[in-house]
């Protein structure tokens, strides 16, 4: 994320579970008071959303969720690997970014959204879902001087170009 590697090697582990293996271990566990703060996303779902969804289906969907989850990491980490020689071939310099994408842009659209997305965290900034949907079809589709501005930057679509540049 932002250049930094993230690694949730427990994400797929319950919160008891964890508590389990801590009791296990003679370690105490820490509580982040935040978790139970429902002003917050997570704790509202955690707290409010999940219990109603599992109520209202009948069964937990937490394990369901958690899979979805661990299979949106595999292809995370299969279109990072894939399309990293990509990513190397970017030029930067004072005037801003450059990506030629002229021989070898990504065959698929998810490809190329995700391609977008990832030079998008290169470079520290981001693009909305639309955005990156008509980005990605101005590429696929060979189109010529399409612009995206979002706050001080700019992402210019060339003919299987991208150029960025900072406002």
């Amino acid at each position: 994320i932002q250049g930094v590697r993230v690694l949730r090697p427990l994400l797929h582990v319950t919160k008891e579970g964890i508590r389990q293996m801590l009791v296990g271990a003679n370690m105490k566990a820490f509580e982040d008071p935040t978790n139970r703060d429902t002003r917050f996303l997570r704790p509202r779902l955690r707290h409010s959303l999940l219990p109603r969804l599992s109520q209202e289906f009948g069964k937990d969907v937490e394990g369901n969720l958690v899979a979805i989850g661990r299979d949106a990491s595999e292809l995370t980490a299969y279109f990072e690997a894939r399309l990293l020689p990509l990513l190397n071939a970017l030029q930067d310099d004072s005037s801003g970014a450059y990506l030629d994408l002229q021989s070898c842009l990504p065959e698929s659209l998810v490809e190329t959204k995700y391609l977008l997305r990832l030079l998008c965290a290169k470079l520290g900034f981001f693009l909305s879902r639309e955005m990156i949907e008509q980005a990605a079809e101005a590429l696929q589709t060979n189109k010529s001087q399409r612009r995206f501005i979002m706050k001080k930057k700019e992402l210019t679509i060339d003919r299987r170009r991208i150029f960025i540049r900072s406002l």
